[in-house]
């Protein structure tokens, strides 16, 4: 020991029992794991104790070394000398020279004795290897495919790595703090969540599968093992967690099985095809008429309990021999007509015998397949157009498949947008290679892929199709004939009917023409002279309402006249260029003082200011007809709107009521001749107006739902040519 150390006293007496104060500390010394090292003011080695022998050198002695000579490389001496002689109180990490191969790394905190140095020398090469190590160890969890993150015994997560922050997707800072539970999906089982939770509070091992939620609240599968970290007192610090995702494995592993599933399904119903085809084919030759043949056929191909195909379209070769044409069809062409139509199916009672099926099938088929018919009598080809996929089939005499538009052979596409499906086969109906038709299958709703076996089970039955057909033809063709027969007698009959109607209605106008000449005269005189002895009344005078009924009649069964010869010598109007709003205007005076007296509220909003060219005579019956029947709905009061706009060059013409309105029922009729709902009317107002708005090349429209009021709106067109110049034009 050095002599200044030995030459301190301590302050107080110690208390020892058997040895001395410098022999319990030259004990504490020696025995120390930090290494001590006593320098003079020249930074030479005065004392050193056998940790810092081992740690330095691996000698006893290190006596008389200057430190400063350990040190590897002169940065690390300039930096030890400006550490021992500044006051820091930190300790610094340097690397002293080894008699080996190997560095020494030590980490050295120094304290002033008067004019001595202390050094404690620590071994930091342990603690370096361990921090590569642990870094080592970072970066492997960093870079791992795996999530991994420890969480502390409460279910707090203190660490993930990359992959965990990517499978939840949520940042580390969103991360640290959460507890495992928020990951934890409720689709699990109860039980294994708190299997789980057990295994984390009594410092348990666990590996299994469950399932997590991300971010975004989807969940995912993952493939998981925990395990405790333990101190060496087996005290709890955490748990560290690995976990995979497995979802795409799960997925791989439920397609096996469904794919297992459905192979067993598969091989079960062609097994159950095959036997029942023979009865399938007994069934069909023993139908009578060739209706139900051509019908069994299509059950046959549509029914679940045999081939399951959503439609089938049958075309045959018509009567000439030259055309194949579209005949029937079965099944539904949209997922609103499957749902009615296959729950209709649905509720047909089944028998043991797949053929008592079938017929009880018979009494159902075809109900509601409208649009499938539809599309079947569109379709059909000349036999000798070699382009179509139809007659290909026929000439290749055998069936041919379209999967997303294309085949085997080019094909002419436009049976893809007739059948509006590019996924489908056709299969041709032969006897001795004579063409009968083709049979068209698809699976418009289902999207069931038309596999091979399907279609070698097809043929043989399209084969015994085709000879049963042939048979039934010559009843067909008679049949046919007899539906022509009754078909032309039926047309003959409704011209008739319809020469005798003309007819009668040719006289009725001649008769209306000849009426309403001889009335028209002496009814106006009365309507005129009535009125003159109107004005020379007063309101008060008893006969005044009198003589106002005598001349509202009169001017009545003038309009009805005017109507009558409209309708019997309808005229082509004569036009002028003229403004509509006037003549409106003037159309709702004639009836002011009624509409005041009934409680009607008019309001009118004119948007067109230009003139056009119309007939003012019969534009202004128009308009009176409608205000008139507008009038007569409203008798316990109401609102009148008319209103006039332009729009794609029309002068639009809107009159509204708050009347009874006209009933569903009514409301197609309105423009039917004589038709009226009112006691006095003639039912000619809207019909005649409807032929001078045609006549004028516009169109009128009614709407109105009964007790809500009626719209009227009349188009006209801006510019017209004259009558006269369309003959000229003609002419030329």
């Amino acid at each position: 020991m050095p002599d200044d150390l030995n030459s301190r006293q301590p302050c107080s007496e110690p208390r020892t029992t058997g040895l001395s104060l410098q022999a319990d500390l030259e004990s504490i010394i020696t025995n120390t794991p930090v290494g001590i090292v006593i320098l003079d003011e020249n930074f030479h080695v005065v004392y050193n104790n056998p940790r810092a022998s081992q740690i330095l050198l691996h000698r006893e002695d290190l006596q008389g070394i200057s430190i400063e000579e350990l040190c590897k490389n002169n940065h690390d001496r300039n930096l030890l000398s400006s550490y021992l002689k500044s006051s820091l109180k930190a300790s610094l990490p340097f690397t002293f020279q080894s008699p080996f191969a190997n560095d020494i790394h030590v980490r050295i905190t120094v304290s002033r004795l008067q004019n001595n140095y202390c050094l404690f020398v620590e071994d930091h090469s342990e603690i370096l290897l361990l921090e590569q190590e642990l870094q080592s160890f970072k970066t492997a969890i960093h870079a791992a495919g795996d999530a991994i993150f420890i969480f502390d015994g409460n279910g707090l997560i203190f660490f993930t790595n990359p992959a965990f922050e990517h499978q939840v997707n949520l940042p580390r800072e969103q991360i640290l703090g959460q507890k495992i539970q928020y990951f934890w999906s409720e689709n699990d089982s109860p039980s294994l969540r708190e299997d789980l939770w057990r295994c984390i509070q009594n410092a348990r091992s666990w590996s299994g599968e469950m399932k997590w939620i991300r971010s975004d609240h989807t969940s995912y599968n993952v493939e998981m093992r925990m395990t405790p970290i333990l101190t060496e007192e087996k005290q709890v610090v955490g748990f560290i967690c690995v976990q995979r995702d497995i979802t795409e494995r799960k997925k791989i592993e439920k397609q096996l099985v469904d794919y297992s599933d459905n192979l067993e399904r598969m091989v079960a119903e062609r097994t159950e095809e095959l036997a029942n085809l023979h009865d399938i084919t007994q069934l069909f030759h023993s139908a009578q008429t060739l209706d139900k043949r051509l019908r069994l056929l299509l059950i046959s191909a549509t029914a679940n309990e045999v081939f399951r195909f959503n439609r089938a379209f049958l075309l045959l070769v018509d009567k000439s021999n030259k055309n194949l044409e579209g005949r029937i069809a079965f099944g539904p062409s949209t997922p609103e007509e499957a749902g009615i139509l296959w729950e209709r199916v649905d509720q047909i009672p089944r028998s043991k015998s797949l053929a008592d099926t079938l017929q009880s099938y018979l009494q159902y088929a075809g109900e509601g397949e409208i649009q499938a018919n539809q599309i079947a009598q569109k379709i059909g080809v000349p036999l000798d157009d070699s382009s179509s996929i139809l007659t290909k089939a026929i000439h290749l005499r055998r069936a041919v498949v379209i999967k997303n538009g294309t085949g085997e052979v080019e094909f002419d596409p436009i049976i893809l947008k007739q059948l509006g499906n590019d996924h489908f086969a056709v299969v041709p109906l032969l006897v001795e290679n004579n063409p009968i038709g083709v049979l068209v299958v698809d699976n418009i709703i289902t999207r069931r892929p038309i596999e091979e076996d399907d279609i070698q089970l097809l043929e043989i039955l399209a084969a015994q199709a085709a000879l049963a057909i042939a048979h039934a033809d010559a009843m067909e063709q008679l049949a046919r004939k007899v539906k022509e027969t009754e078909a032309a007698y039926a047309e003959l009959r409704a011209s008739q009917e319809k020469l005798i109607e003309a007819s009668k209605f040719a006289a009725l106008g001649q008769m209306a023409a000849t009426v309403a000449h001889e009335i028209r005269t002496p009814l106006v005189a009365i309507g005129g002279f009535v009125n003159l002895l109107i004005k020379k009344r007063k309101p008060d005078d008893p006969e005044y309402p009198h003589l106002k009924v005598v001349r509202d009649e009169a001017f009545r069964l003038e309009d009805v006249l005017n109507r009558l010869l409209y309708y019997a010598r309808p005229s082509m109007p004569q036009l002028e260029v003229q403004l509509i709003e006037p003549l409106i205007v003037g159309a709702l005076s004639l009836l002011e003082t009624e509409f005041k007296e009934n409680g009607i509220e008019v309001k009118t909003e004119f948007a067109t200011q230009e003139p056009f060219p119309f007939d003012r005579n019969q534009i202004r019956q128009v308009i009176v007809n409608i205000i008139q029947n507008s009038f007569q709905s409203m008798e316990k009061g109401g609102k009148l709107y008319i209103g006039t706009r332009e729009k794609n060059g029309e002068i639009i013409i809107e009159v509204r009521d708050t009347g009874e309105g006209i009933s569903p029922e009514n409301l197609p009729r309105i423009f039917e001749p004589f038709f009226s709902t009112k006691h006095a009317g003639t039912g000619l107002g809207m019909h005649v107006s409807q032929r001078i708005i045609q006549n004028h090349g516009g169109s009128i429209e009614v709407k109105s739902h009964l007790n809500q009021g009626a719209e009227v709106t009349i188009r006209l067109p801006r510019k017209q040519e004259r009558a006269d110049e369309k003959d000229s034009d003609h002419r030329r």
